[in-house]
């Protein structure tokens, strides 16, 4: 059974559907919430093994061969729809505009299983720019802005409570723009930059005499972790128009259109159920968004060359673009020295870095929408800080979480040793 380039959203749910009622299979009847999150791990991991075109382009029989034995429940109906030939794969992929097949099949699977691009999905009232203003206003006196890190130190004394870091780094004074090297330093820090920063940071174990001497150096797994975990770029054109003429000729009120040009999706943003623009505005704004290639092709342009071919693409879908065009701006995540990429978008196997930095380093915590399940989504920046958080509140109230903290600790202290 092959799927037809009409009905390949249906097929693809039809197909990756079987996988997903495989957890629901393996999860019914278990009670213990240790159980349970071990088998979801365990489900999760041995999934993250397929890309998901790899996934699609294989037999059933071959998909069985790459998963461990008790893990092959529940898959008979993949014999029926699998594999997905290649012009079905190609279909799918320019249909639904997903450039990123190569990514791992679990990235897909959550989509899925979270109700992602649904009705389901919430926004703040106003822009997602309330989300950081609200912050900056409560916590503006303690912020320190252009404080570039370069390395943090750690140590490692006997007394939990008692350890320290100090984060070191740089600011460039405004006055006569002469470098200034600053630390800080604190019983804990919780590290939310980029994975691509994370890079450049380093961590170092404190070595001066009055310290723990023993301190072992971070394990090469957080390195390897770090390393592997791939960002994807992205790039976003934002296009002021005279009117929103796509509203008033064509009757479109928010979505996108897909196209097989670079520009890739046009999207109409609107804010449905919330009257936020005054009747006297009538101009309107199109975006947009391109990832992988397409984002690097934008990206790599002057921003005047960016926005002018933006325009002149989404004049073949809409030529009263030409006339309507006022101004536009382009933001290239990638090009941004505080960013260096989007988002993490996990390659076959990188689910496994996650799920290691999702735990602490001595007093070293992380966070980021990297360092989550929803990754590329605020959602995943905003469950990751929680977590890290409350690691932090539970191992310094020694609530009965940090015993599972100390024991991850000991694990990694002897992969530092090896």
């Amino acid at each position: 059974m092959a799927p037809h380039s009409a009905s390949c959203y249906t097929y693809y749910e039809l197909t990756t559907n079987v996988v997903i009622d495989q957890l629901r299979i393996l999860l019914a009847g278990v009670v213990s919430p240790a159980t349970r999150s071990a088998i979801w791990g365990k489900w999760v991991e041995t999934w993250s093994h397929f890309p998901l075109d790899g996934f699609l382009h294989s037999t059933k029989e071959a998909v069985l061969e790459r998963i461990p034995a008790d893990y092959r429940i529940g898959l008979d109906k993949l014999g029926e729809l699998l594999p997905w030939p290649e012009a079905a794969v190609t279909a799918y992929e320019v249909f639904s505009y997903t450039p990123a097949m190569d990514t791992s099949l679990v990235e897909f699977l959550r989509e899925t299983m979270g109700h992602w691009w649904t009705p389901h999905m919430h926004t703040i009232k106003g822009g997602m720019s309330g989300l950081p203003e609200a912050f900056k206003k409560e916590l503006k006196k303690h912020i320190k802005f252009g404080f570039t890190v370069t390395e943090i130190e750690y140590e490692s004394p006997s007394d939990d409570l008692h350890r320290k870091v100090t984060v070191k780094g740089f600011k460039e004074r405004k006055s006569d723009g002469k470098v200034v090297q600053k630390s800080i330093e604190g019983h804990a820090v919780i590290v939310t930059t980029p994975i691509n920063i994370l890079r450049q940071i380093k961590f170092t174990p404190a070595t001066s005499e009055s310290k723990d001497k023993d301190t072992p150096l971070m394990p090469m797994k957080f390195y390897k972790a770090i390393e592997d975990i791939w960002y994807g770029p992205s790039s976003k054109i934002m296009l002021q128009c005279k009117t929103r003429f796509w509203e008033t000729e064509y009757q479109i009120q928010g979505g996108f259109t897909k196209t097989n040009l670079p520009v890739g999706q046009i999207h109409y943003p609107s804010n449905p159920g919330f009257d936020t623009i005054p009747k006297r505005i009538k101009e309107g704004i199109l975006l947009v968004y391109t990832w992988k290639s397409e984002a690097l092709l934008f990206g790599a342009l002057t921003p005047e060359l960016a926005v002018a071919e933006a325009v002149d693409q989404i004049a073949e879908i809409h030529p009263q673009i030409r006339e309507q065009f006022e101004f536009g701006a382009i933001k290239a995540w990638y090009n941004d020295p505080a960013e260096q990429g989007a988002y993490a978008l996990l390659k076959p196997r990188q689910v496994q870095h996650v799920m290691w930095l999702m735990y602490p380093w001595r007093n070293i915590y992380f966070a980021g929408e990297a360092i989550s399940f929803a990754n590329g989504w605020i959602q995943g920046a905003l469950e990751s800080g929680l977590r890290a958080a409350y690691q932090f509140y539970a191992r310094t109230r020694a609530l009965p979480d940090s015993k599972s903290l100390c024991q991850m600790e000991q694990i990694r202290d002897l992969d530092s040793r090896k």
